[in-house]
């Protein structure tokens, strides 16, 4: 029973993403238009690119150490945290640097500028929610999930 209550909260927080993604794109297709559409994924493809960046296998490793042991969450924790805040910085910097090359209208360069404030938050998140499921805390993932994807 224990399994699939957890399994439930990892389906639901694999879900919750791509279904707030899928109708923030309807309503803004049917609002705004296919401009602003094309806009909007620009905008949020150059934060997934940088986050991937920013973040960079730190999941999975974090995740593998603590399944291993347990015990030193909190410093695998703490090490990932800052070593993820150090290339969000350089992330940044480097974003910013690279978007004056590019010819956006200042709508999509204020979007960009905007998402690249919040690269080490969703870095962060995903570091979270790597601590989260070495330790089994499936239900605590599902619940920043959806509570994420009603602030998005």
């Amino acid at each position: 029973m224990l399994f699939r209550s957890r399994l439930a909260g990892l389906i639901l927080a694999r879900l919750l993403s791509p279904l707030t993604s899928f109708l923030i794109a309807a309503l803004v297709a049917r609002h705004w238009g296919r401009s602003d559409l094309g806009q909007l994924h620009t905008i949020l493809s150059w934060f997934a690119l940088f986050q991937f960046v920013s973040v960079f296998g730190s999941a999975e490793y974090i995740s593998r150490e603590i399944g291993k042991e347990p015990e030193r969450a909190g410093k695998y924790f703490s090490h990932a945290i800052f070593c993820v805040l150090l290339t969000s910085a350089v992330c940044i910097v480097f974003m910013l640097t690279v978007l004056s090359l590019f010819d956006y209208d200042d709508d999509v360069r204020s979007g960009i500028t905007a998402v690249s404030v919040a690269l080490p938050f969703g870095a962060g998140v995903i570091i979270c929610h790597a601590v989260l499921a070495a330790l089994g805390k499936i239900q605590y993932i599902a619940l920043t999930s959806a509570l994420e994807s009603c602030v998005v």
